[in-house]
């Protein structure tokens, strides 16, 4: 599996994170973590298989968008697959179809038909890029470039809603005080925030603290593993209740069991290692929907 990660642009708004570029090579099967998300993918080469527990495999479009998702989702990638992934924070969906969150949340859909406008030109160098036998590199960063570009420069006509600067401020004081505390910090009621996670994000509250302790706990094995010498030193470190708090959300949230972290720093996970997302999630992604590059949770432990 190759992975290339490519930073929005400085100056796009805080809600479009980035893009990875994914080239599967022999074809494997990949796990993507619960997170609050929304994503846009172009399959440009091969196909995905979304494998849901319990259905018949289900090949995805060439084009297909996603919100928050609140459990693992399971994916085959076949024989040299490439495929682009815009990511945003969940928010952005809502923002550019002035619809909620929850509309999104654990579904895919094509943008179109939820009213998001791409524009002639994301279809078209979609298709010629699949029509291209000798697709290269280049090109796939191209197309990556433009898809942020697009929605970078929709977000920038939309208005900006009052409730984006509070949930920036929720998210933020998740990285350091327990969730109880939150109402107090932000002025308003617990009510009002569980509405604001909800509408904005297609999530509670909790999860959301569920998953930065998640983060947090991926950091610190890669940061401080002489430090932790087992997994019920990091589940102690990271705010579980202990090992067991820590197995069960990698198995809901992860779709793994936590010893897959002792995989060595910079190592390429194996064909049936699930952690790899989770691992560039962690390290990418979290910083920016959290507020801080530097910040580290620090969340009091709760029950099971």
């Amino acid at each position: 599996m190759l992975f290339t990660w490519l930073p929005a642009p400085p100056d796009s708004t805080p809600l479009l994170l980035g893009a990875s570029l994914h080239e599967s090579g022999e074809g494997f099967r990949f796990s993507v973590p619960a997170h609050t998300l929304a994503t846009l993918t172009v399959v440009l080469r091969g196909e995905l298989i979304h494998e849901a527990d319990g259905a018949q495999p289900q090949p995805m479009p060439s084009c297909f968008a996603g919100g928050s998702r609140q459990r693992h989702t399971r994916y085959r990638a076949g024989p040299q697959s490439r495929w682009v992934s815009v990511l945003g924070r969940a928010d952005l969906w809502p923002r550019l179809s002035g619809q909620q969150a929850g509309a999104f949340a654990g579904c895919f859909f094509d943008p179109a038909s939820a009213g998001l406008d791409l524009g002639p030109q994301v279809p078209a160098l979609a298709d010629s890029a699949r029509r291209d036998p000798d697709l290269n590199g280049t090109q796939v960063l191209a197309l990556a470039q433009y898809l942020m570009s697009t929605l970078g420069d929709a977000l920038s006509r939309s208005v900006t809603p009052p409730a984006t600067a509070l949930l920036d401020a929720a998210l933020v004081s998740l990285n350091e005080r327990p969730l109880g505390d939150l109402p107090r910090l932000l002025a308003v009621s617990e009510r009002s925030l569980q509405r604001l996670f909800r509408q904005e994000l297609g999530v509670t509250p909790k999860f959301v603290q569920r998953l930065a302790r998640l983060h947090h706990a991926v950091r610190l094995w890669h940061d401080e593993t002489p430090t932790l010498p087992g997994l019920a030193d990091l589940a102690a470190a990271a705010g579980f209740s202990d090992q067991a708090h820590l197995a069960r959300e990698f198995r809901e949230l992860v779709g793994a069991p936590p010893h897959h972290l002792k995989a060595e720093p910079g190592e390429r996970l194996g064909q049936d290692d699930l952690l790899w997302a989770l691992q560039e999630g962690a390290t990418l992604l979290a910083p920016l929907i959290f507020g801080s590059a530097s910040a580290a949770p620090r969340i009091a432990p709760t029950g099971h």
